[in-house]
């Protein structure tokens, strides 16, 4: 599935896609032109099956979020509906990333 949408940074089509080491969601984002954009999800294969049964529990699907460097602006998403933050994260290193839930 897919989405087009106009951001501040133009027009972009976000795609569900499976990361081929666990089959867990990803979402890439491309540009009008079709270049790869960016890629907004980050696959954390310990934490999938939590993530999986909490989907479950609410019939939604929930992913983990890039939102720092060079993907700063994906809060973005937040504001436009297509997310929806739950105020969970995961930590790794000296990063957290946050766990949204997909509206789209």
């Amino acid at each position: 599935m897919e989405k087009t949408i106009k951001t501040t940074m133009g027009e972009l089509t976000l795609h569900k896609v499976n990361y081929q080491v666990n089959g867990s969601l990803a979402i890439t984002i491309t540009e009008s032109d079709g270049l790869p954009f960016a890629t907004l999800t980050v696959n954390f294969p310990e934490v999938q099956d939590q993530l999986n049964a909490l989907g479950e529990k609410d019939n939604c699907v929930y992913v983990v979020v890039k939102n720092y460097d060079e993907n700063e602006w994906a809060n973005e998403f937040l504001d436009l509906g297509l997310f929806e933050a739950t105020g969970n994260h995961i930590e790794s290193g000296f990063c957290r990333y946050p766990i949204w839930k997909v509206l789209f």
